[in-house]
């Protein structure tokens, strides 16, 4: 039996950490760019970069490669016949 402990630490490791890394560690630039070219930040301030055609665009985006790993796991499963 695995104590539930075990299995919260579990799940906090390897579900919780990694995405928390991913946004602490995420940098599009680097820092000397950064300080030297501070318009770079305006863009974002105004909301010039995520509007809401490009939010749906990346929904659809999104969707269009769920169904095509949906598809294509469904073939590999259902249609290859192993010997």
């Amino acid at each position: 039996m695995i104590d539930q402990m075990y299995l919260m630490v579990f799940n906090l490791i390897f579900t919780a950490l990694p995405p928390m890394a991913m946004g602490i560690y995420d940098q599009d630039a680097k820092d000397k760019l950064l300080l030297s070219q501070p318009h770079l930040y305006r863009e974002g301030c105004l909301g010039r970069t995520h509007t809401g055609k490009s939010f749906w665009w990346s929904m659809l985006d999104a969707l269009y490669a769920s169904i095509v790993i949906f598809f294509v796991a469904y073939g590999v499963l259902f249609f290859i016949k192993l010997p």
